[in-house]
């Protein structure tokens, strides 16, 4: 389903660094750690393809991403791939349910409000819907963005420490969570972190 052969990338002026190279079947669970600074969101965004790798290739679902333009890449991301980033970012204007829907509208999907609420409500939150988004926890930030990263059923779903603002109660539901909907999808997860207390849940390991 996923992979990654021979990538290195390089920040201007910076060092350049080189990734392991591995590969996921279709709904395999995995765990990418590291201490910080070592290189996992500049990894999880070459995945994503938010940025392309100095050399080698990345194969998702059998198509090379990293040589698609732009708006192609734009387009697959949003049909095939769910992220959801360290720190969240929603359009402030937008209530909590609207921000989630807006990842239906730009990938062109249709509305399912069904599904949004479903997801709220497996998270805790459906007595947010209606909120703005900017009178929530961080924790709360957090389980937004989870939601509106599976809203659109992705093949692939990539995760930017999801568990750092959350006690251990939350971390391991949200760890749960996201490993029980991507076995009900049948989506490859890819969890990138540095939080040791998510290694017991991962038989699938990367270290960086």
């Amino acid at each position: 389903m996923i992979e990654v052969k021979d990538i290195s990338f390089a920040y201007k002026g910076g060092e350049r660094i080189n990734f392991p190279n591995f590969s996921y079947k279709q709904g395999e669970q995995a765990l990418i750690i590291g201490k910080s600074g070592c290189g996992k969101t500049t990894l999880l965004h070459l995945l994503a393809g938010l940025i392309s790798p100095l050399a080698g290739q990345i194969a998702i679902a059998d198509i090379p991403t990293s040589h698609l333009s732009g708006s192609k890449m734009d387009r697959f991301r949003g049909n095939n791939i769910g992220v959801i980033f360290q720190k969240p970012h929603f359009v402030k204007a937008l209530n909590v349910i609207e921000n989630i829907l807006l990842a239906q509208n730009l990938s062109g999907n249709q509305k399912n409000v069904k599904n949004a609420q479903d997801l709220l409500n497996s998270l805790g939150l459906a007595h947010k819907q209606k909120a703005k988004v900017t009178d929530l926890s961080e924790g709360e930030k957090q389980r937004v963005s989870i939601a509106r990263a599976l809203v659109n059923n992705p093949q692939l779903i990539l995760a930017d420490e999801p568990t750092s603002a959350l006690d251990d109660e939350n971390c391991t539901a949200v760890i749960e969570l996201l490993k029980e909907i991507s076995e009900k999808a049948n989506s490859t997860l890819l969890i990138v972190t540095h939080d040791n207390r998510l290694k017991e849940h991962f038989s699938n390991k990367i270290a960086l």
